[in-house]
């Protein structure tokens, strides 16, 4: 045996032939650590996805109990104080309509009778607290519930939004172009959205009756009123010619309520007025600087302000409130900060019956953001939401 053989044939020293190397050691240590690796990184995942989703039952339950909190606070006020047309006033004098409309002394100068209420409900006699108004019209309240925290939230009066349970193509027009829907799209939704709710066959011109939605497999047309606002985008091209955000914003503008008399110019946002009116969004940003006063405005005065003229349906546009409010509320300065709770508050038309009952309470998530200037945006100091110490200390 040569030299060479014999060294070949020697063991090393760990215990191979030197000819014979280690090398698949080192990758199945490897594959074993990625495998251990890949196990943890699909435990953590479970695990914070775990973790997540209880963090977001608990801010549920939390912003719920804030909810219930804030509207037995709201309905107690409501039941309590004066109601007018701008919401609630709190400590206020209660008022007669004329009053309300600065109709009382009908030979008094209009001026003065309103400087006259303006007094009377801010000082209606020495040492009361003054009125503080809690308006219906979108604005933002910041209050503390105990145990919860800090909450910012809004109310809305139903009277100030677009009803659909009375659909006119005129002015589903004109809230659709007021909302940045071009000319012909809104035409043909315009159109939609009638042909969807009628009770008859008769196609409008650029519409959709029966066999238009099934050549396209869609349901419809539902013939009957609408019972929620959501159900509008079931009307053809309505779920497509809005994406998610879009859609969630429009739905702030809508309602579906019984008082289909009751329009209150005074709460409105403005695309809201440029639809009950024929003036622009503009006119109606500049109508709404006019309209915080203790006197309510009405249609006439819409008229007077912007030189438009109401619609046909003048007779059921006014300046009172509606028996809905519709509340928004979030807690503040937490993880989940696009998370809403909604829930209307419906005053009972027969209060020996039942004083009120809720409606429609869900929670909210994605962009809570409004149009710029719309009367529904936020303003970015929230106000301070009155205490019920408020109410007792008169």
């Amino acid at each position: 045996m040569t030299n060479l053989a014999y060294e070949l044939a020697q063991p090393g020293p760990n215990g191979l032939a030197p000819g014979r190397k280690a090398g698949f050691i080192a990758p199945l240590t490897l594959v074993t650590i990625a495998v251990i690796a890949i196990a943890l990184w699909g435990a953590m995942s479970v695990l914070i996805g775990i973790g997540k989703d209880i963090l977001n039952i608990n801010e549920e339950i939390r912003l719920e109990v804030a909810s219930l909190t804030m509207e037995s606070r709201l309905l107690y006020f409501i039941h309590t104080e004066p109601v007018d047309h701008l919401g609630v006033r709190i400590n206020g004098r209660r008022q007669t309509p004329a009053d309300i409309f600065g109709l009382s002394d009908s030979n008094a100068d209009t001026s003065q009778t309103n400087v006259r209420i303006g007094l009377q409900n801010t000082l209606s006699s020495i040492g009361d607290p003054i009125p503080q108004p809690l308006v219906f019209d979108e604005r933002l309240y910041r209050a503390e519930v105990p145990a919860i925290g800090e909450v910012e939230l809004s109310f809305q009066d139903g009277g100030g939004l677009f009803n659909l349970k009375l659909l006119d193509r005129a002015e589903i027009h004109r809230l659709l172009t007021a909302f940045g829907v071009d000319e012909e799209l809104a035409n043909r939704l315009s159109a939609s959205a009638v042909d969807y709710v009628d009770s008859d066959d008769l196609q409008e011109p650029n519409g959709a009756e029966r066999d238009d939605y099934r050549r396209v497999k869609a349901r419809g047309p539902i013939n009957r009123a609408i019972l929620a606002p959501e159900e509008i985008f079931g009307a053809l091209g309505w779920s497509d010619a809005f994406t998610p955000a879009r859609r969630r914003l429009l739905l702030r503008y809508l309602t579906v309520s019984s008082q289909t008399n009751i329009r209150n110019v005074n709460t409105a946002p403005a695309i809201v007025l440029s639809t009950w009116f024929p003036i622009n969004v503009e006119q109606a940003r500049g109508f709404m600087q006019e309209r915080n006063t203790e006197r309510a405005l009405s249609a006439g005065d819409v008229n007077r302000l912007t030189g438009a003229l109401a619609g046909p349906n003048e007779f059921e546009i006014n300046g009172i409130s509606s028996l809905e409010v519709r509340m928004t509320i979030a807690l503040k300065g937490r993880h989940n900060s696009d998370l809403r709770r909604e829930v209307w508050l419906v005053r009972a038309a027969n209060a020996q019956d039942r004083p009120f009952f809720r409606r429609g309470a869900r929670f909210l998530k994605g962009d809570a953001e409004h149009e710029k200037g719309d009367g529904i945006s936020p303003q970015k100091n929230a106000e301070e939401f009155p205490g019920i110490e408020d109410a007792f200390s008169r």
